[in-house]
């Protein structure tokens, strides 16, 4: 009678979601690690936390060869560095926010990075995911953030991780130069969705200014 109710056309639910006919519900999120916790806010190709998780320790060696290359690109003038864009748009208020020296940050990184590459010292995903969540957990560089801020305050958190970033290569950490390069190159993705809007969000300013300089000038 069962059998008789269900139907003999329907795929056994165990087998359901291999079904192509009957697909079934599709995981919204594919591969992600236990550490990465709620999904509060999406921008982009950007979800958060989960964008910041890498599955092995490979690929984390492969982001700190990815922001040394960013950093042989803005020294090369191949890419301009958010800090550079801030400071152009800021003035004299940024002055505070002085250019990186990206040539020593690329010394001590690639000394790191040989060494995880020839297998003198590995990095263990496991180790740098749980310390990513952490980072995430204390709103480090205003993360939770990221997604809701602009260019210019994307710019200001970006300068505080190369900083980090190159002290964790002096200090030969591992860990942190794995989780901090991730983080880098995912500011570095965020400012370049948002980086245009610098401009964007000055011209009605110049726009205004230039049009009241001309009222001014006539009423002479």
């Amino acid at each position: 009678m069962f059998l008789e109710l269900r139907g003999y056309d329907e795929p056994d639910p165990v087998i359901t979601s291999e079904d192509p006919r009957f697909p079934g519900p599709t995981p919204l999120f594919m591969n992600t690690p236990v550490t990465s916790g709620a999904y509060p806010a999406m921008a982009g190709e950007l979800v958060l936390p989960q964008s910041l998780f890498l599955p092995t320790g490979e690929l984390f060696a492969r982001s700190i060869q990815q922001v040394l290359q960013l950093y042989r690109d803005f020294q090369a003038g191949r890419k301009k560095a958010p800090e550079d864009v801030a400071v152009n748009y800021q003035g004299s208020g940024s002055q505070g926010m002085a250019a990186v020296n990206f040539a020593a940050i690329i010394a001590v990184g690639t000394k790191i990075l040989n060494l995880i590459l020839g297998a003198v010292q590995s990095v263990n995903a496991v180790q740098i995911n749980a310390r990513i969540q952490g980072m995430y957990n204390v709103n480090r560089y205003n993360v939770q953030q990221l997604l809701t801020m602009n260019g210019l305050q994307i710019a200001n958190q970006i300068r505080q991780i190369d900083k980090d970033l190159e002290q964790a290569f002096a200090n030969g950490d591992r860990n942190e130069a794995a989780a901090l390069s991730q983080f880098r190159l995912i500011y570095q993705q965020r400012f370049d969705q948002v980086g245009g809007g610098l401009l964007r969000n000055w011209l009605p300013i110049v726009a205004i200014g230039a049009a009241a300089y001309y009222f001014l000038r006539r009423k002479r």
